[in-house]
């Protein structure tokens, strides 16, 4: 690739970086300006398109997928139960003498 080329496309992505947010706004009013202008039919094919793309990226990722379903409602369990731990461990605390440390039972 010519030097030219490279050093465009590294100003390019300076650019952009430096201008984000202008152009994530842009992008929505362009995104918008198109949408109204579609018709009831585009707008069925341009959502028909979109459910079928997320079934194929579903069925191609279905294991990480499921994984981190899993991941997550593991996490959900061991940091209630952690919290509940943390809650009787206070519990106890507060229930001991502070100069015998005993449990008065």
């Amino acid at each position: 690739m010519p030097s030219s080329k490279k050093n465009h496309r590294v100003s390019q992505k300076k650019f952009y970086l430096k201008n984000l947010e202008d152009e994530r706004l842009k992008a929505r009013l362009r995104s918008q300006r198109n949408r109204s202008k579609e018709t009831p039919e585009a707008a069925l094919i341009r959502k028909q398109k979109h459910r079928e793309a997320q079934a194929r990226y579903r069925a191609k990722n279905k294991l990480v997928l499921k994984t981190q379903s899993w991941q997550y409602r593991m996490d959900k369990k061991w940091r209630q139960a952690k919290e509940k731990d943390e809650q009787e461990y206070q519990a106890m605390l507060r229930d001991m003498d502070p100069q015998t440390r005993a449990v008065f039972l």
